[in-house]
């Protein structure tokens, strides 16, 4: 919310996330987060995030995941439109660990992301 070091424009972002469980094994998640001011927005309009991620608890051991995150820019819609899909999959290690294995491409919009990308993320639960 406020400078810090040699920024010299404060930036703002608020986000609401929610959990439906569906059925038994699969849930929705959702977020929508919006950017304001010049620190967060490069001084054009407020950007908006979506995030929806159908999940799947397949077991135990086993989650995969389908997001879809949509972001956008008050100011010119069109221009600042990014529709990228990363599907992921969770796979419990034991011990509280759990390796995040998942790929990310862009679907449309101007801004979407250009290249293919991959994930591999270690989770330890403390």
């Amino acid at each position: 919310v406020v400078p810090a070091g040699d920024i010299d424009d404060p930036g703002f972002s608020i986000g609401l996330m929610n959990t439906t469980q569906l059925t038994e094994g699969l849930l929705l998640n959702g977020q929508l987060h919006l950017g304001l001011f010049d620190g967060y927005t490069g001084g054009t309009g407020m950007v908006i995030d979506a995030l929806i991620e159908p999940a799947v608890i397949f077991n135990d051991k086993f989650s995969g995941y389908l997001d879809l995150l949509v972001t956008t820019n008050t100011d010119s819609f069109g221009d600042f439109l990014s529709v990228n899909l990363a599907p992921n999959l969770d796979i419990g290690l034991g011990d509280g660990v759990v390796l995040n294995l998942g790929v990310s491409f862009g679907l449309a919009g101007d801004a979407k992301q250009a290249e293919t990308g991959f994930v591999a993320t270690v989770l330890r639960d403390m």
